[in-house]
């Protein structure tokens, strides 16, 4: 194969791959707002179900509440629903919602097309207007908040591994797969911040002991 195409058939492969973590990405974000907007019409629906309940309750219902005072109450339940309306309308997590669910689908459309192309017999131009395509990608979706990619990214990396860890164990429960590599990838960072401290203290040591008592560095300035 002409090492062009080879090279060009690599970065498909890489854009499948960056393809498959987006997917993710917007996928956990899409589910978090999700969840935020699902919260907040809850805490709305309530709180105007309260607001008029409140109002036609008789005396028999209030004097069951801490304060008998009706109106209290409907001006909390009320302060309450004007709360939930503002934030639902200015964060928007209904929209956010919707934008990342489209870009899950166009990432996840992509991913589908490399795996589609690179699996059969393919030419040049074929991997060539995949490489276009990821191009014009990042206009079409919104974009992965800059500090959200790392922790994102490790969502992904986590999954992939539970992933492969549960199809060499499928009788394994996930929670149990995902707790575990989680338990194994804390014991390396520490390991890994054990020898750098001490490998940093060897180092100092080595610095410290390449100079003379009389404070040269030993490297000459002999007249």
């Amino acid at each position: 194969m002409d090492p062009r195409a080879e090279a060009l058939e690599a970065e498909v492969g890489d854009l499948g791959r960056k393809a498959d973590m987006l997917t993710t990405m917007h996928s956990c974000l899409r589910d978090r707002y999700s969840r935020y907007a699902q919260i907040t019409h809850a805490v709305l629906t309530v709180s105007g179900l309260a607001v008029c309940v409140l109002t036609l309750a008789r005396q028999e219902v209030l004097s069951l509440l801490p304060a008998r005072d009706a109106d209290i109450w409907i001006g909390i339940a009320g302060a309450v629903v004007f709360g939930a309306a503002m934030l639902l309308d200015r964060a928007d997590w209904s929209g956010e919602r919707a934008r990342h669910e489209q870009a899950v689908r166009v990432y996840a459309a992509f991913k589908q097309k490399c795996r589609r192309v690179l699996a059969c017999k393919h030419t040049r131009a074929e991997l060539q207007r995949l490489a276009r395509e990821w191009e014009f990608i990042g206009d079409k979706c919104i974009p992965v908040p800059e500090r959200e990619f790392t922790k994102l990214k490790a969502a992904h990396l986590h999954k992939v591994a539970v992933s492969r860890a549960i199809s060499e164990t499928p009788g394994a429960p996930a929670w149990l797969v995902s707790a575990r590599l989680r338990v194994e990838a804390a014991r390396r960072v520490l390991r890994a911040a054990t020898r750098g401290e001490t490998g940093g203290q060897r180092n100092a040591t080595v610095v410290t002991h390449g100079r003379s008592p009389d404070g040269n560095d030993g490297s000459g300035g002999v007249e």
